[in-house]
């Protein structure tokens, strides 16, 4: 895991370049290294998870010098294609995953990259073309950002690296971000900064970025035969892989659950890391002890006073890069865990989207009939979180969705900015066309794929990264395995649709979770933000993410447009 920095005849000053580079260092705490290449300049910070030695650091050439890489990410699936290489006669010089990769492209193609199992984000420049080949995993784990314009182009781990090369904040993000809560990819805070798209892979020549999807989300699953329980074994081994230490995050929820109890069982030095909080009824030791009962193993409890949670929050603003509404709970756990001495920590992120944990899979057609219904101009007489109906108005099919997961409504967005309601639904609108594009309306998992590369990967995923990394921590996310995604989108909602929720989870786990934790009501990792709003002497009457909306808003406001 670690921080990549790429730009050709775009930062031409080897000193500019290294000082952007230094912005990455939380990233990859543990080396530091700059290759020049004619024009392009390559970049790396290093967080050494697979073959901890000094001759895995990057950028790495290959044996013949032709070709130089830059990778942030795990293969977990590296000793699996090393193998097929060596059988190819492909020989390495180190045990890490990123010769691996590196070799992968080099003797398969970037149209192979299919077959990697893991999150990644790379650019490798080949010195005989002298062009780059640029790619990033299916679901968008790992980031990847550049800015491109006339002269050349920049890619980095971070939106704050190249921030300073933008022509300012965005109002269409702005926008967005008051509506959900964050901003959507590939859209950042930022004018010119874009994210590069997940599940694609691109070259880069005479100043043209060529892209090419290799896999999305919404194409049809078609396993047949689902051997679930053998699948996610296989995911957790794999997962499991590691030189530097491994924990597991550790809620009290299902998905957590379920993860550390079956890493306990591949690892016996696992520890987990648990967070509560001393204020706010917000405690799940209850849940927690459960798992640690019924699998022993050394569990890192914190509990978080208001103070502390006061000072977290304090950081927590001042480094964030763009807004967003979550990502508090990954930056505190994900600091627990590094002053307790571990660098890979293993998350439960995708079992909801998964096996169906959110509420969204039985309200959408419910959301989308009513909405059908209802006059449009009955919406701004209705209780405020009915007001959100909004959306399903501008766009029927991604607008229902989206009904569940925003803060605002449109007209609230309007009021909160001070923009003309018609703008404002205009930006909604192009973004839902845009979304809509992608999808197959009929799809019968078509809320589970949505809430994969909505949600889970614009808020989610992207917070997990940046306050994770901030703590020099790697993130797994054992449930977005290539072949258990796969597996699980082939079957039918029926089968995924059950009580307990995610029974179908449970029941084909290697574990056997206690009953008192099976049928607890869904919490996800909450934060005592309404408490701490309360406390603090805001007088709002309203929910407190809306609350955070108003108050990451005037931060970013000290940007200049």
């Amino acid at each position: 895991m670690c921080g990549i920095l790429v730009s050709k005849n775009f930062v031409r000053n080897k000193n500019e370049f290294e000082s952007l580079l230094k912005t990455l260092e939380k990233r990859g705490p543990d080396a530091s290294s700059i290759e020049e290449l004619g024009e392009t300049l390559l970049g790396h910070t290093r967080l050494t998870i697979i073959d901890t030695n000094e001759r895995s650091n990057q950028p790495l050439r290959d044996e013949s010098g032709r070709y130089s890489i830059v990778y942030n990410g795990e293969v977990y699936n590296y000793i699996e294609l090393r193998k097929e290489l060596e059988l190819e006669g492909v020989k390495f010089h180190t045990e890490s995953d990123t010769e691996v990769l590196l070799n992968w492209v080099i003797h398969k193609g970037m149209s192979n990259i299919d077959k990697l199992n893991g999150m990644f984000a790379f650019v490798i420049h080949d010195k005989e073309t002298d062009e780059l080949l640029i790619a990033r995993d299916r679901y968008g784990i790992k980031p990847l950002y550049y800015i491109h314009n006339e002269n050349g182009i920049t890619f980095s781990s971070q939106i704050s690296t190249l921030k300073g090369f933008s022509t300012g904040v965005d109002l269409n993000s702005k926008i967005l971000f008051s509506g959900f809560g964050h901003i959507p990819e590939p859209y950042t805070l930022y004018k010119n900064v874009k994210s590069f798209e997940p599940g694609a892979y691109a070259t880069y020549k005479n100043n043209k970025l060529s892209l090419q999807t290799y896999f999305s989300i919404f194409q049809e699953q078609t396993e047949k035969n689902v051997d679930l329980k053998s699948t996610i074994s296989h995911a957790v081994n794999i997962f499991n892989r590691s030189d530097a230490p491994l924990g597991s995050f550790l809620s009290g929820g299902v998905d957590s659950s379920i993860l550390s109890s079956m890493l306990t069982k591949e690892n016996k030095n696992l520890r987990t890391v648990s967070i509560n909080f001393e204020f706010g009824n917000l405690n799940e030791k209850e849940y927690q002890d459960m798992v640690i009962k019924d699998y022993p193993h050394e569990n890192i409890c914190e509990f978080i006073s208001f103070d502390e949670f006061t000072k977290y929050k304090e950081e927590y603003d001042q480094i964030m890069e763009q807004p967003s509404i979550d990502g508090l709970n990954s930056f505190i756990a994900s600091n627990v865990a590094k002053k307790n001495g571990l660098k890979v920590m293993v998350s439960g992120v995708g079992g909801d989207e998964l096996f169906y944990g959110y509420p969204s899979f039985e309200r959408y057609e419910k959301i989308k009939s009513i909405s059908s219904l209802l006059p449009s101009f009955l919406i701004g007489f209705l209780p405020a979180k009915f007001k959100r109906f909004e959306y399903a108005k501008i766009n029927k099919t991604v607008g229902s969705y989206y009904v569940q997961r925003s803060i605002n409504s449109p007209s609230e967005v309007s009021n909160i900015l001070g923009i003309n309601i018609k703008e404002v639904e205009k930006v909604f609108k192009d973004f839902f066309c845009t979304v809509e594009k992608k999808i197959n309306s009929n799809d019968e998992n078509l809320i589970s794929k949505l809430e994969i590369s909505e949600y889970m990967k614009n808020q989610l995923l992207r917070d997990s990264d940046v306050y994770s990394m901030y703590n020099s921590i790697e993130i797994r996310i054992p449930f977005l395995d290539n072949d258990l995604v796969n597996r699980t989108l082939s079957l039918s909602p029926v089968q995924k649709i059950t009580t307990p929720k995610k029974k179908l989870l449970i029941e084909n786990s290697s574990t056997k979770l206690n009953e008192g934790l099976v049928v607890r009501p869904k919490k996800g990792f909450e934060l005592p933000f309404a408490y701490f709003y309360k406390r603090t002497g805001n007088q709002e009457d309203a929910h407190w993410s809306k609350i955070r909306v108003k108050e990451l808003l005037q931060k970013f406001d000290n940007y200049n447009e």
